[in-house]
């Protein structure tokens, strides 16, 4: 009897303890912290609490934004480094899904890493290359390896990308496409051009003489016909039939070609110079790009569509894997 008055009598010092303790704020903001934690993690399921970890180094994300800047020549802007950072991530999880797939069992990857094993073994080891390779990764010589993880990251981009080419597009799905594109499927615009080479190797002054000639074509009116005999002969003739900028860069080079945009029709135009020598230049025709109907370039849009759908399904892949991992950045970065 005398025991069951003392347990009962320490059961309320108890009570009556834990009721002060709870009176304290401080005490307050704990328990209730801990009750809310409990209860988020009960709700959000086993899945939320085994969830890996990605951290991405500060001095990952530091050298990431050194390379921007020796590439760019300017140090990257803050929607930038958000950027850098995002690509990490995504690369990080490439490469842990690549793993998970066991692709670096595949052929490039284990050649790399057996390599690498091979370092470490004594002289005259004759250990098989798979082992090598097996001994490699145990040994986690696979994280540090630039070349292993860009070979793993990649493998993971084209498996993601090939599941989307997969999928062939309907017909209505396809002309909808080439609708909205239309513009990367117009043909390059096209010039048809005469010209009159004056020759540095046959003229003192072949630029002064093409200033001269151009004001006598000019003010005398002279046909297209008579005049295409009053140039130099060369390796181009005279009168061309219509090109596009490539053809004519052919012909003569960019420099010149990049001139033209600029001469009118219909009248002489010069000097320009090119690779040939100096030229007066009579633009006779310019034709816009045209847009060809679908069936005459389906082969390119259909590869181009499912080049948009391959890179679509690999963003939403990564979003998807995203939610598997708790991501960290040791240094933060905001817009």
């Amino acid at each position: 009897m005398a025991s069951s008055t003392s347990t009962s009598t320490s059961t309320s010092t108890f009570v009556a303890r834990a009721a002060r303790l709870l009176r304290v704020p401080s005490v307050q903001f704990a328990f209730f912290g801990l009750l809310l934690f409990l209860v988020s993690r009960f709700f959000a399921g086993p899945e939320a609490a085994d969830r890996q970890r990605i951290v991405v180094p500060a001095a990952r994300l530091s050298e990431a934004e050194r390379t921007f800047q020796v590439e760019a020549g300017r140090p990257p802007d803050a929607a930038e480094k958000v950027a850098i950072a995002e690509k990490l991530i995504d690369e990080e999880i490439l490469f842990r899904h690549a793993l998970a797939l066991g692709l670096h069992h595949a052929e490039a990857p284990r050649q790399r890493l057996a390599s690498i094993a091979a370092f470490v073994e004594p002289p005259g080891s004759s250990v098989a290359p798979a082992e090598l390779a097996e001994r490699a990764v145990a040994l986690g010589l696979h994280e540090g390896d630039f070349v292993t993880r860009r070979v793993l990251v990649d493998s993971a981009a084209r498996l993601i990308r090939a599941a989307a080419r997969l999928r062939a597009p309907t017909e209505a799905e396809l002309a909808a496409f080439f609708v909205e594109h239309a513009e990367l499927f117009r043909g390059e615009p096209s010039l048809r051009i005469s010209q009159l080479l004056l020759s540095p190797g046959r003229r003192k002054e072949p630029e002064e003489e093409a200033l001269a000639l151009l004001l006598r074509l000019r003010r005398e009116g002279t046909p297209l016909e008579a005049a295409l005999v009053l140039g130099d002969p060369g390796q181009v003739p005279a009168q061309l039939p219509l090109l596009t900028e490539r053809g004519l860069e052919r012909r003569f080079d960019p420099d010149f070609v990049k001139h033209l945009a600029e001469l009118p029709a219909g009248i002489w135009s010069g000097p320009i110079s090119s690779r040939h020598g100096i030229h007066l230049v009579f633009v006779q025709e310019r034709q816009p790009g045209v847009v060809p109907q679908l069936e005459a370039a389906r082969e390119q849009v259909l590869a181009l569509w499912h080049e948009v759908a391959a890179e679509r399904w690999l963003s939403e892949r990564l979003r998807e894997l995203r939610g598997e991992y708790e991501i960290v950045l040791e240094r933060e970065v905001t817009v």
